[in-house]
């Protein structure tokens, strides 16, 4: 039909793991205590497409289609609502107006990184405000269903509507400031400027 399959697994030991599907028309999330061999579905009305375990804990986060995040502590027995994104744009190309963005969180307690339409967004308070790290991008937008952070470094893709090009992404945290989208002009070899303030503190790489 016209529902399409999304979903991905977070698992916070060898045991217990959490998988968050949706067709796109249902919402169907699992969990597992057995490291998999055996699937209850547990209810959490949300469509995410990568969520997060911290591992060791029963600790996970989930960042819904349209931009809740959600936080549980007892391993999704019970859970809320931590904060919200920015609105999306809504004319983001694969996602047909509806205000979207990629559903997938990366991180620790320490960083939880989102990639969201043409943002990257990232929070040092576990989730509850979130700073822009990088964009909006001028000739395109952030796009895609999933992206990777480890340590300092986010990896993530853009796509250039107007020519269908995709272009790679890494974003050092460590070397940039938390500007307020305003990193928006890239240049012919790559590079990106912006404007600072006398006294302000910058760090270059």
């Amino acid at each position: 039909g016209d529902c399409g399959w999304y979903g991905g697994f977070a698992f916070a030991n060898d045991d217990t793991g959490v998988f968050a599907s949706a067709d796109g028309c249902n919402t169907n999330w699992y969990r597992t205590f057995d490291g998999g061999t055996s699937w209850n579905a547990i209810t959490v009305d949300s469509i995410c497409w990568q969520p997060l375990a911290i591992p060791g804990t029963q600790t996970y986060f989930a960042d819904t289609y349209f931009g809740a995040v959600l936080r549980t502590d007892d391993s999704w027995n019970t859970y809320r609502v931590v904060s919200h994104l920015p609105p999306m744009p809504t004319d983001l190309p694969d996602i047909g107006g509806e205000g979207g963005n990629t559903g997938c969180i990366r991180g620790d307690l320490n960083n939880l990184v989102i990639q969201a339409g043409e943002n990257c967004y990232r929070s040092t308070d576990q989730g509850i405000t979130w700073q822009s790290l990088c964009g909006p991008d001028t000739v395109g937008v952030f796009h895609g269903d999933r992206f990777y952070a480890r340590g300092n470094l986010i990896f993530c893709s853009s796509y250039i509507a107007s020519t269908g090009v995709g272009t790679l992404w890494m974003l050092n945290v460590d070397s940039m400031q938390n500007f307020n989208s305003t990193i928006n002009e890239q240049f012919p070899d790559g590079s990106k400027r912006t404007s600072v303030s006398a006294g302000s503190d910058v760090t270059v790489n």
